[in-house]
């Protein structure tokens, strides 16, 4: 058994990183709705978004908060089969979200949860 001391330093050890990201469970799209305002900006990869891409997005956020130094980011994978026209309606007019694509290939729920979070690490330089 590891103590918590070894199990930190295991941890950080591994990754290198002192803030590991957050992967939250399955949300009710309420619950989404209710939240978005605790982020920074809520990337929102739809699969009928042509002219935003999430690197073009990224590049807007980062230009807009230069004096920032860390970033509350959140990504919201839709269920397989897309977002309904209801709910992309209701969070393209939250103030801080964004509409990207990830580009012409539909990635399937769970590759493209780990897609968004590798190019987030990487546009982020995490």
């Amino acid at each position: 058994m590891i103590d918590g001391k070894k199990s930190q330093k295991k941890l950080l050890g591994q990754s290198g990183r002192h803030k590991v990201p957050i992967v939250s469970d399955i949300k009710k799209f309420q619950n989404i709705i209710e939240n978005v305002e605790k982020y920074d900006i809520v990337l929102l990869p739809y699969e009928n978004e042509v002219s935003v891409t999430l690197k073009e997005a990224i590049s807007l956020f980062k230009e807009n908060n230069k004096d920032k130094k860390t970033y509350n980011i959140a990504y919201v994978i839709g269920p397989e089969g897309g977002y309904s026209p209801y709910e992309i309606d209701a969070l393209t007019h939250l103030k801080n979200t964004s509409v990207v694509t990830l580009g012409k290939r539909i990635l399937r729920t769970e590759t493209a949860a780990i897609a968004v979070a590798s190019m987030l690490l990487y546009e982020f330089e995490l």
